[in-house]
């Protein structure tokens, strides 16, 4: 090999040590760092933790604004030809935020994949149901609503026990259906619940699903209580009950949907057992 190429070679070889080093100190400082980061389309820990925690932030204002949206829906009487044009701009709002909510929702998948402890959950799909309250003249006061089970039973007395199946036997055969009877919103909201492990902190978030299922005059409601895996009459629970033990109970809506969304079939089952 003659003396130039070996020179060469060595020139080369110099060269490549020396970029070497300079690109270790300059992936030291921040901003050559990230500079690499970008040309390369990767994103460091920090960053991706950064854009999660953004990502989650937006998710939450996003979920807070369409609530207050749907809050402001059940308030209005669609009867009324301007209330009607108000819940129709709602609506298209709610569309809108539907898109940004997913389209963050896909962002944040994403950048999971560039954090090394991060986990995203599934943990369990929960129904809240929305309906008018009236005062004996019939003049509407307010909206309120009822959830089913998240995801533990609740432990009480028999007497909280018989007060609770009580007041749901109530909203089942005398509020929903008024509610559902009236002008004003009666509705059932399905949401998905997932927790995020980040940096040894835990974080919810709750997703509205798209679909809004709506109450109507001609749904039928019912009420069912199995008691131990045996189902009784609510008139029978009380005569079941011991008062000197605790029970435990769980609520599930049970429902089925026509193709407009709106609900044909609806059953509050509430599964109590003595423990």
């Amino acid at each position: 090999m003659t003396d130039w190429i070996k020179n060469s070679l060595a020139i080369i070889g110099s060269l490549i040590i020396i970029l070497f080093i300079s690109f270790c100190i300059g992936m030291t400082t921040t901003s050559f760092r990230n500079k690499v980061y970008d040309i390369l389309d990767v994103v460091s820990e920090k960053q991706a933790t950064e854009q999660v925690m953004g990502y989650l932030d937006e998710i939450n204002e996003l979920n807070n604004e369409k609530q207050f949206l749907i809050n402001q829906i059940a308030l209005l009487d669609k009867t009324n030809e301007v209330q009607a044009k108000t819940i129709k701009s709602c609506e298209e709002k709610i569309n809108d935020l539907n898109k940004q909510i997913v389209e963050l929702t896909n962002k944040l998948n994403n950048v999971y994949k560039n954090l090394n402890d991060a986990t995203l959950t599934f943990k369990y799909t929960y129904n809240n149901i929305s309906y008018a309250i009236f005062d004996d003249a019939g003049n509407y006061v307010y909206h309120t609503g009822i959830l089913d089970t998240k995801i533990a039973a609740t432990n009480c007395s028999s007497q909280d026990l018989l007060n609770f199946v009580n007041e749901e036997e109530k909203v089942i055969k005398d509020i929903l259906p008024k509610s559902a009877n009236s002008s004003y919103e009666t509705s059932l909201y399905v949401y998905d619940f997932y927790e995020i492990g980040l940096q040894n902190k835990t974080f919810g978030m709750d997703i509205i699903h798209d679909g809004t299922y709506s109450f109507t005059s001609n749904t039928n409601l019912s009420a069912k209580i199995l008691l131990n895996g045996n189902q009784i009459d609510i008139a029978e629970l009380s005569t079941n009950l011991n008062n000197e033990n605790i029970y435990s109970y769980s609520v599930k809506f049970e429902y089925s949907v026509n193709a407009d969304n709106q609900i044909t079939d609806f059953t509050c089952k509430i599964t109590i057992t003595s423990n």
